[in-house]
């Protein structure tokens, strides 16, 4: 980089850095006309000129490293012997204040012992026509859970079958006396026929916001399609106000402490830790014990400021070393004000995904044992083993599925998307985008679970399948607007969302499939490259692992050479498909802009309600 430009430097060291991190986030460039660059750091407003070689080349220090990593980094093979000078470089730039420090980060989070003491949170449980899975549910919560945290339980049962309703209503009524005995009050069964009504009270009350509260909570007009993010709306309603706590109805209410444990806590977004059991049965000496329940466990963090959160788990005292694996921009939006809105945990048992994409991105030590237990994926239920979770307490920027989740309600909520699957990463993307200050509390335990049936990998499901939806689109889209809006307060920020939904819905066919045709080919090139690296460090002799990577790449290079402006739109399954299934979802984006306009409103009509 020498003699790249005529900028002068502060060159005076400031000795070791020892253990701190460094990386750039949110720099802005201004040409001069001598070649220079007016290098800006848009967060604290500390600015000075860099020759353009030199500041293009300190973007690339978009993750944090030790001083010595990041020279390292920037010298690779090309600029061996120049270590000296790039060092000097970057030590300039860190002085001049355009690179986050690490250190400085975690002193503005030092840890706060909590302001209240044993909270309690609404407890809600989904269900749909699984009966048995319910049942045993209800007794696992009879059996582990703290009910003095518990303020209520609701089930909130979106079951079609009229004799599932009664068996969930005889379960409900059974557990219920034996609470009633123990001086808890019963169990809230919230029916499709409670859901119903509810929904005409809220027609009746906002009258020009019918079509959005029907899109939002009345699955009456669905006919079979998926409606699980329907009935996350309707238990974060009944739930207004209040920490909640919200299980699926094939978990146990059991904590397994994580089989891989770390010191201190972590600032990231890195994949979660992963390994497999051969049966359930190698992983049952994991239980923290009869008396440790889950929600008391989410109660520590969930709702509370960060530093608090910090103050109230042992041994979380925020360091340098905390922001390893932290993206930058993510780094530099923490605060004292920063909080915990969504919590979540792990799981141990079903990995919960549909088909063995997933396995690919798995750490080679970690997919090589999978293949050595389970071999050929559709031969075995090997794979359904397994514990996928966090050795450490993480804080992250966004929430993903989880069995378990916890919801601070006494903040505004933005609602789930109600089409199809995959509403969970949606309504994580939502949360972050209007409070994008705050974080996500990922717990270093986990909880069984247990569909019932058991699953297994068919033949098809073993395969690599990449499918492609607008529900994958959306995600996305949502995810890349963070930046795009300048607003602070979380209502203008709802609003300035719900305007873009609108504006996709209006957006003409060809910018949609011009949009989701440039999604579609980077998520597949991505995919390529993890699938291509995944092969080269496959270990000789691991036949199964080598044909299934294979044969994934061979499809993803398949994909790569159709034309997606020709291939048809998936609507739901059983639904429309081609252009149909391309107006399903436009009206869906524009029922969900406008319900998302409305939701303040909603949620404080329920709450007079209620």
């Amino acid at each position: 980089m020498a003699g790249a430009g005529r900028a002068r430097y502060d060159l005076v060291m400031e000795g070791e850095t020892g253990a701190d991190l460094y990386a750039i986030a949110d720099l802005a460039g201004h040409d001069l006309p001598d070649g220079n660059v007016i290098a800006r750091n848009r967060w604290t407003g500390a600015q000075m000129p860099l020759p353009g070689e030199v500041f293009n080349a300190i973007t690339y220090c978009d993750a944090f490293r030790t001083l010595e990593g990041q020279v390292a980094h920037l010298a690779g093979p090309n600029a061996r012997g120049r270590e000296g000078e790039i060092r000097q470089i970057l030590q300039a730039v860190i002085n001049g204040g355009l690179m986050l420090s690490a250190k400085a980060l975690a002193a503005r989070l030092e840890a706060k012992p909590p302001t209240h003491g044993d909270r309690q949170a609404e407890v809600a449980v989904l269900t749909c026509d699984r009966p048995q899975a319910l049942a045993r549910l209800l007794g696992s919560l009879l059996s582990h859970a703290n009910f003095e945290r518990i303020a209520g339980l609701t089930v909130v049962d979106d079951s079609r079958d009229d004799a599932s309703l009664a068996a969930n209503r005889s379960s409900i009524g059974a557990v219920s006396a034996t609470l009633k005995a123990r001086g808890f009050g019963p169990i809230r069964h919230f029916t499709p026929t409670d859901a119903a009504a509810l929904v005409e009270q809220l027609v009746q009350r906002m009258p020009d916001q019918e079509t959005a509260i029907r899109f939002l909570l009345d699955r009456r007009n669905r006919g079979g399609y998926v409606t699980t993010g329907i009935s996350r709306n309707l238990a974060q309603l009944l739930a207004v106000g209040q920490p909640q706590l919200v299980f699926d109805d094939d978990v146990l209410c059991q904590v397994f402490d994580s089989p891989e444990r770390e010191p201190g806590i972590e600032f990231s977004s890195r994949q979660r830790g992963c390994r497999f059991y051969r049966q359930a049965a190698d992983w049952q000496a994991l239980q923290a014990g009869e008396r440790t329940c889950p929600v008391s466990r989410h109660l520590e963090v969930l709702g509370r400021s960060l530093p608090e959160s910090l103050g109230a788990l042992p041994g979380a005292a925020p360091s340098a070393a905390a922001f390893e694996f932290a993206q930058p921009a993510f780094a530099q939006r923490l605060g004292a004000d920063s909080r915990v809105l969504v919590s979540q945990c792990g799981s141990l048992g079903d990995p919960g995904s549909a088909g063995a994409e997933w396995v690919a991105l798995l750490k080679p030590e970690v997919r090589s044992a999978l293949f050595e237990m389970a071999g050929d994926l559709s031969q075995s239920t090997l794979g359904r083993n397994c514990w996928l979770g966090r050795s450490r307490p993480v804080f992250e920027p966004r929430a993903v599925m989880s069995q378990l989740t916890g919801l601070d309600n006494s903040q505004y909520l933005p609602p789930y998307f109600p089409l199809h699957r995959g509403q969970d990463k949606i309504f994580g993307a939502m949360v972050e985008f209007i409070y994008p200050a705050n974080v996500v509390a990922d717990l270093p335990f986990a909880i069984p679970h247990l569909p019932m049936p058991e699953r297994a990998w068919s033949e098809g499901k073993s395969r690599f399948k990449l499918s492609f939806s607008l529900g994958h689109f959306l995600h996305d889209h949502v995810t890349g607007l963070l930046s795009s809006c300048a607003a602070s307060s979380p209502g203008m920020r709802n609003q300035w969302l719900s305007n873009q939904f609108l504006d996709l819905a209006d957006a003409p066919r060809e910018r949609i499939v011009e949009g989701a045709a440039d999604h579609w080919t980077q998520q597949r090139i991505e995919w390529l490259k993890h699938l291509s690296q995944a092969l080269e460090q496959t270990a000789s002799g691991s036949e199964a692992q080598t044909r299934f990577l294979q044969a994934s790449i061979r499809d993803l290079q398949a994909c790569n050479i159709r034309d997606f402006h020709r291939e048809p739109f998936a609507g739901p399954q059983g639904g429309p498909s081609g252009e149909a299934a391309l107006d399903y979802w436009r009206d869906g984006w524009r029922n969900f802009g406008e319900g998302l306009a409305a939701w303040p409103a909603i949620r404080e009509a329920v709450a007079a309600l209620n």
